[in-house]
């Protein structure tokens, strides 16, 4: 049941639903437990990641 849960809740923070929604959907009373969930968007992440070019000196 868990890995369902966290499949919806990473699923919609993917597709750009807000924070709040999400929680409501979850059950969750307070947004901060809903947080893991956006964290776990890994293609979302990558668009911030720097390259090691980036950092001076390269590697």
């Amino acid at each position: 049941m868990h890995g369902m849960r966290r499949g919806l809740g990473t699923g919609m923070a993917a597709n750009g639903v807000p924070v709040d929604t999400v929680a409501q959907v979850l059950g969750h009373k307070e947004t901060k437990a809903t947080k893991q969930y956006i964290s776990t968007d890994l293609q979302s992440l990558r668009c911030c990641t720097l390259d090691f070019d980036s950092l001076g000196g390269g590697v």
